[in-house]
């Protein structure tokens, strides 16, 4: 039988007792539950405590006036300086962090509210300065004194409860168990804590969302629920062109409004109980605390990154920054064996959102995966150690012959698939999948040809177990090189973290309710590395999985235990036949080069010794690369094929092109007219380069240049018209150009 052990008297402290009644009264006064009526209603009873408070301070000075025998003229100035003390000092303290806790309505209205504030606090000193001044001293005087706070307290509280009549609470108790990661404590953070998010939506909703003029003229607020995420509300609109898709391409206005960062916030259409027909006028937003969103998602916690479900095969990648799900990537789906695409803007977590996926291919214990980074390896150390087979090779012929050998593989393994009977393609370990995944996809741009291929790799190779993972920073035709290659990578998997606001325009063209450029700046901001947006699932943001380098690199070393080795017989003589042997001599190239390489840094390291020391050190001579040959030479460890002679033949265009450029330099060496310079010399040289140009065209080019601000160039442009330097021939609209 278990036995406890009381704290001693010294450390154990003294509380009230509900065993009598008065301290029953005493605690339903003091400590109000969770369902009573006083928190259900505590934003209509709000005004009212205020104004008791105010009332019994009035009553008690009246008082002690009387007895210390001060004139009323005094006493009202007396009480009319202490008031407008407590009055300037109270709207500070509600801003404080304890007062967010113990008073959040009242907090959040204060930091809202200004003007109202002021106006509240105005009506307290003179309504105190006048109590002090009339005294009343019979029941009758009180009893009128009464009145009149009540009749004012009415008055300065309309507004109040006018914004706070759909603040009802509704709470949704379990969602907390869907997250993996420890909650924080609200209480012991500053950041925006759902009270704060809720205060801001019900405060402001009236008069800068569904005001005449602003963004959802009339909407209605039909109700806002406190949540463990932040705050779940449902909104109704009323006029024509207004609803869900119309929020979501102005959802920067409404964060505006709502003073809540956009990224915050998430517009999903209502989906009506009983099978009723949706309307599109009313639909939730989610507004998703700060706090919520920098909660991390581990890597490791304690489950598989595989998820089987209903024939599929899904890694899991993070977690729904409200709590509500994982995002998940579809790998099989019984039949077919699905391509990917990860983008983002440097530092905003690609290679840990990689690696996340390359460790739930090794997990499956049936997919081979092929990594190929331009860097040599630096994108991802983890990948290029794990991949069963690794091309650190920045040469596109390399590219190529890879390419061409999955695509060789693509057709047998057809033609294999066909002679057994089998209609699609079901992963084993004996006949494995194969994850092409291409690092700094944006090298291959330069090659139409070769992201052709890919193109036609990501569509045909799903029936037969071959795809392709395109990784880089954008999502133009600049990344891709190539439409087939955008349509086909993403038809099932597409992940994009931070991106540039050009690039993120596209990106919502294929994919309207994700917009990248709403996340936040990773760059600046340590936190935001990992928060994406998700094809697959819901239309909400999502974390990353990570946890860290080493932790990431254990998972790594014992998934190794169940990865796949090597590929069946029948796909490995496919894929060497369609590489040139290329293939096969894959693990000896890699040792060789590898070899080479240390041998080669070593070497390096002794000569650069040697210089230290005063030493010369003997050299062969270099001979100049021929013309075509990329400048490191060829690749260490692969198979090339021989170079094929050829004829030097005079490209007329590309001469014609130097000639014109030639000429256009030595336009721009000469000196602009005397008197002239700064921010009027750089318009000089944007007109004579461009022949024409706008303001605007001028100011952009001109942005960021040393004393080139807007007012200047456009300065600049006035003063060189009026020296007849440049003209603006025709309409005020017309561009400039040299005189």
């Amino acid at each position: 039988m278990a036995t406890t052990t009381a704290p001693p008297a010294a450390a154990r402290q003294r509380s009230w007792s509900a065993e009598g009644i008065l301290t029953q009264a005493w605690d339903g006064l003091t400590r109000p539950g969770e369902g009573s009526l006083r928190r259900m209603y505590s934003h209509v009873f709000t005004p009212w405590y205020w104004g008791g408070a105010v009332f019994a301070s009035s009553a008690l000075y009246t008082g002690m006036a009387a007895q210390a025998g001060l004139a009323p003229a005094a006493a009202s100035l007396i009480a009319a300086a202490g008031a407008g003390l407590a009055a300037a000092v109270t709207p500070q303290v509600l801003r404080s962090r304890w007062a967010r806790r113990r008073y959040p309505l009242a907090s959040a209205w204060a930091a809202t509210e200004t003007g109202h504030t002021r106006v509240v606090a105005g009506a307290a000193v003179a309504y105190t300065a006048v109590v002090a001044a009339a005294a009343p001293a019979t029941a009758q005087g009180w009893s009128t004194t009464a009145a009149a706070g009540i009749l004012t307290l009415l008055g300065v509280s309309a507004r109040w409860w006018q914004h706070h009549r759909h603040a009802l609470v509704v709470r949704r108790p379990g969602l907390e168990k869907i997250f993996t990661g420890p909650l924080p404590d609200p209480e012991a953070s500053g950041a925006a804590v759902p009270a704060d998010l809720h205060g801001r939506i019900t405060t402001r909703w009236d008069s800068h969302v569904a005001a005449q003029g602003k963004i959802l003229s009339g909407a209605r607020l039909i109700k806002a629920e406190p949540t463990t995420f932040g705050v779940l509300a449902k909104v109704e609109t009323v006029a024509d062109g207004q609803g869900a898709e119309m929020v979501r391409a102005n959802i920067g206005r409404l964060g505006t409004a709502l003073k809540i960062s956009p990224s915050q916030l998430e517009i999903e259409d209502d989906s009506p109980a009983d099978g009723a027909e949706p309307d599109p006028t009313v639909f939730w937003i989610r507004a998703i605390s700060r706090q919520i969103m920098d909660v991390p998602v581990p890597l490791e916690d304690g489950r598989s990154r595989v998820v089987e479900r209903q024939g599929k095969t899904l890694i899991r990648l993070g977690r729904y920054v409200d709590g509500d799900g994982e995002p998940e990537w579809l790998l099989y789906d019984g039949t077919s064996m699905w391509s990917g695409y990860i983008g983002g803007v440097t530092g905003s977590g690609k290679s840990s959102l990689s690696e996340g996926l390359m460790l739930g291919m090794m997990q499956t214990g049936c997919t081979y995966t092929i990594y190929v980074d331009p860097k040599g390896g630096q994108s991802s150390p983890l990948i290029a150690e794990h991949a069963n087979w690794f091309i650190g090779d920045s040469e596109p012929q390399t590219w190529h012959t890879l390419i061409d050998g999955l695509i060789t593989l693509v057709k047998e393994r057809g033609r294999y698939l066909a002679a057994q009977g089998t209609s699609g393609f079901a992963p084993s370990r004996d006949f494995p999948g194969i994850a092409l995944l291409f690092d700094e996809f944006y090298e291959v741009a330069a090659d139409p040809d070769l992201a052709k291929k890919v193109g036609w790799l990501c569509r045909k190779g799903r029936s037969s177990g071959v795809t392709v993972v395109v990784i880089t920073q954008g999502f133009g035709l600049e990344d891709f090189g190539h439409d087939s290659v955008r349509a086909n990578a993403t038809a099932a998997n597409a992940v994009s973290l931070k991106m540039k606001a050009n690039q993120a325009s596209i990106f919502m063209r294929d994919f309207p309710k994700s917009n990248p450029a709403r996340l936040p700046d990773p760059e600046n901001e340590p936190r935001n590395k990992g928060l994406a947006v998700s094809l697959k699932g819901r239309d909400c943001v999502m974390r990353t999985a990570y946890s860290g380098d080493e932790v990431t690199a254990r998972l790594m070393a014992q998934a190794a235990q169940v990865q796949v080795k090597d590929l069946d017989p029948f796909s490995a003589d496919a894929l060497d036949e369609g590489t040139s042997g290329m293939f096969a001599s894959r693990l000896h190239d890699a040792d060789a080069a590898e070899a080479a390489a240390a041998e080669e840094i070593a070497a390096r390291i002794a000569r650069g010794r040697r210089l230290l020391t005063g030493q010369a050190v003997e050299r062969a001579p270099r001979t100049p690369a021929p013309a075509g040959d990329a400048p490191g030479g060829p690749a260490v460890g692969v198979t090339l094929p021989p170079q094929v002679p050829h004829r030097v033949l005079v490209d007329l265009g590309l001469a014609r092109q130097e000639k014109a450029a030639a000429a256009q330099t030595a336009r721009d060496q000469v000196a602009a007219p005397a008197g002239v310079s700064g921010a009027a010399a750089e318009v000089l040289a944007v007109l004579r380069e461009r022949k024409v140009a706008t303001t605007s065209e001028v100011v952009e080019q001109l942005q960021g240049r040393p004393g080139c601000g807007a007012t200047a160039v456009k300065a600049a442009l006035a003063e060189l018209r009026e020296a007849g330097h440049i003209i603006k021939p025709g309409s005020r609209k017309a561009p400039w150009r040299l005189a």
